[in-house]
């Protein structure tokens, strides 16, 4: 967001939640000295959009456009994009924080991610730039890195390395 974003235009953020780890380095190849190789990897490329980190997801629903969202405990999607879904009926699911539905085949890049929960959100409807967000819960089983001055982010699931 606005605190975070200049900070990434001087500094590359890698995030290992899964394991506690969180480093700020001025290039990929600091990560060595922590043990991190990017090679396992898949590098995608961001958004561009000053208003946030956003990455393209391939999923079941169609494509989704979706903000890296440190900010945000919980994976959401905008419930209108959801709800048109032929398979909404099946999936969707109900807890004490509200109603989530589980998307299969997520696809960012040419990594293959699985399924996502994401809690269904109505978004206002001057956001017409992301569809939804990933949030903590995405970001604890996945370790990201992030160059945004290249508009490129890193994704791996923790058990790739």
């Amino acid at each position: 967001g606005t605190i975070g974003r200049p900070i990434l235009l001087q500094t590359n953020l890698f995030l290992d939640l899964g394991h506690n780890r969180v480093i700020l380095t001025k290039s990929k190849g600091e990560l060595k000295k922590y043990g991190i190789s990017l090679e396992t990897m898949k590098r995608i490329p961001l958004e561009p959009d000053e208003r946030g980190i956003i990455v393209r997801a391939n999923t079941i629903i169609g494509p989704l456009r979706f903000l890296i969202n440190t900010g945000s405990t919980l994976s959401c999607g905008r419930t209108s994009l959801v709800a048109q879904s032929l398979e909404y009926a099946k999936r969707v699911q109900k807890d004490f924080r509200g109603l989530s539905y589980l998307v299969s085949n997520v696809q960012i890049g040419v990594k293959e991610f699985g399924w996502q929960k994401l809690y269904l959100f109505d978004f206002s409807d001057e956001i017409t730039w992301a569809d939804g967000c990933l949030g903590i819960d995405f970001l604890d089983k996945h370790m990201v890195y992030i160059d945004y001055p290249n508009m490129v982010v890193y994704i791996s699931s923790v058990t790739d390395t």
